[in-house]
């Protein structure tokens, strides 16, 4: 709870107590201005697209003559291309969006937290993305 407390004082600007009602501070209620800043930082997890919801926006791009089986088709022959183009290119970029690069992990040492017993980490590949300038810009 204490690291949240730092985070509303961060984004409300205060750096005293938040219980406090000075001038200065506006307490705790001042910090309900940044509702929407709290909700996408906190709440970010709850708002997300799901494949279903994305093949229906895709649906509606493509206009009245578009079926949602062939919006669903469609995602899928992109999704499947980008990561093909990764596992064997390792990287796929898309000029004014972005860059899909295969991550390679080394092994590592870790810490089994339950028994604090040393184990042995494996390595492993994943994908990460690159947003462009551009795809920035309009975020």
């Amino acid at each position: 709870m204490r690291y949240y407390l730092r985070l509303f004082r961060f984004l409300a600007g205060q750096n005293s107590d938040l219980s406090s009602k000075s001038p200065e501070n506006k307490g705790f209620s001042h910090f309900f201005r940044f509702r929407s800043l709290y909700n996408a930082c906190f709440f970010a997890y709850e708002n997300l697209m799901n494949k279903g919801e994305l093949i229906d926006a895709v649906t509606n791009a493509l206009g009245d003559g578009a079926s949602k089986k062939d919006a669903e088709t469609a995602l899928n022959a992109v999704l499947d291309s980008i990561a093909n183009g990764v596992r064997n290119d390792g990287a796929v970029q898309i000029i004014g969006y972005g860059t899909f690069k295969k991550k390679n992990r080394a092994a590592r040492m870790g810490r089994n937290p339950k028994t604090g017993e040393s184990m042995q980490i494996a390595a492993s590949t994943s994908m990460g993305f690159t947003p462009s300038a551009a795809l920035k810009k309009t975020l």
